[in-house]
């Protein structure tokens, strides 16, 4: 059994779609548990209606708490009905939508090879307006403990994101894995890193599986908010939960990647259309001021990017 956890909170213009596509599934055997974080447009309905007419989907209503909570609310409803069998565990958006093989195609690698703990797929961009694919550096196959790591950390990779991958469930379960309720925009990548530090191989399947769209409206297109600052806090615990690893590249791949942040946060401060606290914009231009070398000797940190850092700090 594969249980399809999907988040929802205010996506009544999307989630039609996204539902749908679950329902097409070429592998018949799954559960959609539908975790409607208090939204207060027309989601409800649309849950009511899918629920009714098919009882693979469960409609759970829960008060706005924010997407790690419905994601841990949607974990625990998965652990209740699987009773701890050999079952399996994705994420969909509510805004995205997958393949109609999307399960099929995700439950080869375990069905071939039962060592596997993870099993992640390519994805479509659906806002790239060229060949609409995200195309990354990864090559399919099998990898370990530290290179899944390694990838996850790692911008032109398959990311840390939660919604391109199978997780095993009793893994889950066993090693008491929730989404950290105060970690903001990465809660996906930390839960990743501490899902993959319990693991011995993931398998990468190259290809595109799931469609991933970029609202105009998300939270990580939103211009900035005085919560960004956790992104910071957030990815510092990312770092120093990475650290127990003791592998070098994973270290630099999490720091080039804080600084990257660094650099959005004091973009988004720069050109806010609201108001900003000024003290707290002038550190961190001297922070990344004093961490230009760094960022100009970085691998990871594009060209555009660096001469942004040395424009906005200077």
């Amino acid at each position: 059994m594969v249980y399809i956890v999907v988040p929802i909170f205010n996506t009544e213009k999307y989630l039609e779609q996204c539902l749908k596509s679950i329902h097409k599934q070429t592998y018949q055997n799954w559960k959609c548990l539908l975790v409607n974080d208090g939204s207060t447009d027309g989601c409800s309905q649309i849950c009511e209606t899918f629920a009714n007419g098919d009882s693979r989907y469960v409609y759970i209503y829960e008060e706005n708490k924010g997407l790690s909570a419905a994601r841990n609310k949607g974990i625990e409803c998965a652990i209740d009905f699987s009773g701890g069998g050999h079952d399996f565990v994705c994420f969909v958006d509510s805004d995205d939508y997958i393949e109609p093989d999307y399960l099929e195609k995700m439950l080869e690698p375990y069905q071939a090879n039962s060592s596997l703990d993870l099993v992640i797929c390519n994805y479509f961009n659906d806002n790239t307006p060229k060949e609409n694919s995200f195309i990354t550096q990864s090559k399919y196959g099998i990898r370990d403990r530290i290179e899944t790591m390694r990838e996850f950390a790692n911008p032109k990779s398959f990311k840390g994101f939660a919604w391109n991958k199978l997780y095993k469930l009793d893994l889950i379960e066993q090693n008491n894995l929730r989404y950290d309720m105060n970690c903001i925009l990465v809660e996906d990548a930390l839960f990743n890193h501490q899902y993959m530090s319990c693991c011995m191989q993931s398998y990468y399947v190259d290809c595109p599986l799931y469609h991933y769209i970029t609202r105009s409206d998300s939270l990580t297109n939103q211009s900035f908010k005085e919560k960004n600052w956790k992104l910071l806090e957030s990815y510092r615990n990312i770092i120093k939960f990475c650290g127990l690893q003791k592998d070098k590249e994973l270290d630099v791949l999490l720091n080039e990647n804080y600084l990257n942040h660094e650099i959005t946060i004091l973009k988004k401060m720069k050109f806010s259309k609201t108001p900003v606290d000024r003290e707290k914009m002038q550190w961190l231009k001297e922070k990344v001021k004093s961490e230009i070398r760094s960022i100009w000797c970085a691998h990871n940190i594009s060209l555009k990017r660096k001469l942004m850092a040395i424009y906005l700090s200077f």
